[in-house]
């Protein structure tokens, strides 16, 4: 049965975009008027076209409450519709990598800012991107029974590119190094390429393969390489540490307690007020100064070149234009290995110590005014240090048969070497009391002495 009159009750009907949505308005009768009834609520669904979604539970109990209560209900959900699934096509997502900057400081806590780096770095192996299967599509009806069709999404995603290699799982970095993505594809590469210098805009550097840097490299940050580093200025250290090689356009400046440490060479113009560790050749073109020099093999300057106020560890020995000057007295050990020697220094350290607290034990039990517990706990001890006392001694004794790396390590000064100048080749010194020039320093194994001979 339908309305036929303006005061009877009555809705209203209203629909959502694409018609997904059925929102209905009751308003109950007035005075004589007809309450609303499920013919008339059939009457409405029909002339509206509404055929899919209907909830009748909503709709029944909603005129109910109107006709009983005399009050008008708004906003009902009459029908509801389903909205079509989107279809999306597999994808590589992108793992997101820590933020390259910190965030602000809170209260008193300080931020180093050198401890971060604009730089990713990530290792072999590394997950860099997850798959993302596709999700299959799913058509839509709409309240009047409209079929929905769904979208089909192709998210842009990543791909694999230079040194990735993918799975069912992901893409991973085939290789340790830095991070890029290009165009949507992932790449690692193998060296790090900074185009300015090394500052509060880089952070400290720790990279597995090669570096090279455009600028210089700033007091305070340190720099790691699993490969080579190139600095096309100056470094003034903190701490360098390499694998391979280290190349410096300009020179290497420092403080303490700056380091540097290459297991490859080094080749730079100067050395300043620095100490460095090297398992290869150092080549510095023109000086050495204020320096502490460690090297496997041998130190050679350029045509010019000199060592001042420096300590040099050269195990096959130094070539140079000048040594000495400057105040500070120069030595220059050679045909020694020196790691060796620091550990001989290390023992001989742990026998200084371990002999004082024997020798305070051995007084005590000489003393014999401790009870028979405590004495035999003192004579325990005692016993125990003796035998590590041994022991440390035997090390020693194989250390002495592997000082002497190289007895045929020679110094060659074609300038002027400066008086109070001290040489050691295998422990036999030369100590330089009046200035010489272009002279050739060599051990004489007959003697074990140092000899200089003049160059032709």
């Amino acid at each position: 049965m339908i309305m036929e009159s303006s005061a009877d009750g009555r809705i209203e009907i209203r629909f959502t975009e694409n018609n997904l949505e059925a929102y209905a308005n009751f308003f109950p009768p007035q005075k004589s008027g007809k309450p609303i009834t499920s013919d008339y609520i059939n009457y409405v669904l029909d002339n509206e076209n509404i055929h899919f979604g209907v909830d009748w539970d909503t709709v029944q109990s909603s005129a109910l409450q109107c006709n009983t209560r005399m009050e008008p209900i708004f906003d009902v959900l009459l029908a509801k519709g389903e909205r079509p699934v989107d279809q999306i096509s597999e994808y590589y997502q992108v793992i997101p990598q820590p933020s390259i900057r910190p965030p602000e400081p809170k209260g008193n806590y300080r931020l180093d800012y050198k401890q971060f780096s604009p730089y990713t770095v990530v290792k072999e192996g590394q997950r860099l991107a997850t798959f993302m299967p596709a999700v299959p599509g799913k058509e839509g009806k709409n309240v009047l029974g409209d079929v929905l069709q769904f979208r089909t999404i192709n998210p842009s995603g990543v791909s694999v590119g230079e040194n990735t290699k993918t799975d069912d799982k992901g893409i991973y970095a085939a290789i340790a190094g830095q991070l890029i993505e290009s165009n949507h594809s992932l790449n690692v590469y193998p060296s790090l390429q900074i185009k300015g210098s090394i500052g509060y805009g880089t952070g400290h550097i720790n990279f597995p393969g090669d570096i090279t840097i455009n600028g210089e490299v700033a007091d305070g940050f340190k720099i790691y390489s699993g490969g080579s580093i190139a600095v096309k200025q100056t470094i003034d250290v903190t701490e360098i540490m390499c694998k391979g090689n280290l190349l410096v356009g300009a020179g290497i400046s420092g403080r303490e307690p700056g380091l540097v440490k290459v297991n490859g060479g080094i080749k730079t113009k100067f050395i300043q007020s620095c100490r460095v560790a090297c398992r290869q050749k150092v080549m510095v073109m023109s000086s050495v100064t204020n320096s502490t020099i460690f090297t496997m093999a041998d130190l050679e300057m350029g045509e010019k070149g000199s060592i001042s106020g420096s300590d040099i560890w050269a195990i096959h020995g130094v070539k140079t234009m000048n040594i000495g000057g400057g105040g500070k007295p120069t030595k220059i050990h050679c045909g020694m290995d020196w790691t060796v020697q620091q550990e001989m220094n290390r023992i001989k350290e742990q026998l200084r110590i371990l002999s004082g607290k024997l020798r305070q034990a051995n007084d005590i039990i000489d003393a014999n005014k401790l009870n028979a517990k405590a004495m035999a706990n003192v004579k325990n001890s005692a016993m125990e240090m003796e035998a590590e006392e041994r022991s440390l001694n035997a090390k020693l004794t194989g250390l002495m048969d592997k000082i002497y790396a190289d007895t045929n390590a020679i110094v060659v000064v074609s300038g002027d070497l400066a008086a109070d100048t001290l040489i050691e080749i295998c422990e036999a010194s030369f100590y330089v009391t009046e200035p010489l020039k272009r002279v050739r320093i060599r051990l004489d194994k007959a003697t074990s002495s140092l000899i200089s001979e003049g160059l032709q």
